[in-house]
Parts: structure tokens; sequence; C-alpha cells
């Protein structure tokens, strides 16, 4: 039981909260670290032109030229929402 509680003592808060919050953050169905990395990839097959002209590399534009705009989107209402109430 001690244990337990030293080690909840050691992690800052700092920390737990933001690891916490970046995971909980969801841009489509993906949570936003996931979602971060499949764009920097996607960004870099770009540059290089290595994306594929197939399936795959189609898919994988559309979706997160797809998820981008419905979050802000979603986002957005929210905002809008809490400074006009209905």
């Amino acid at each position: 039981m001690e244990a337990t509680a030293l080690a909840e003592r050691a992690k800052s808060p700092a920390q737990n909260s933001l690891v916490s919050s970046l995971g909980n953050v969801r841009i489509g169905p993906m949570p936003l670290p996931v979602y971060a990395a499949t764009a920097l990839v996607a960004s870099i097959a770009v540059a290089t032109g290595k994306l594929p002209n197939d399936v795959i590399g189609g898919l994988l534009v559309m979706m997160l030229a797809g998820f981008s705009p419905r979050q802000v989107r979603y986002r957005r209402r929210i905002a809008v929402s809490s400074i006009m109430p209905p």
C-alpha cells in the first residue's frame, strides 16, 4: 500500500495532466498522438514523392482531410454554443 502511494506522489502533476489530456483528445476516431504521427508520415511521404498513387495513398489523404475539418467544426460549435446559449 505504501509503495503505490509513494509511486503516485513521485509523478509530477503537470506530467500527468499533459499526458492524459493529449491521450484524451480525439481527432475523429484516433487519439491526437496517433493522428499527429499519421499526418507527419503522410506529409513526409508527399514531400518526398513516395506516397502511393493507389487506394492506400488516397485513403490516407482523404482520412486526414476529412477528420480535420470535422474536428474544427465540432470545436467551433462547442465554443459558439458556450458564448450564445439557446
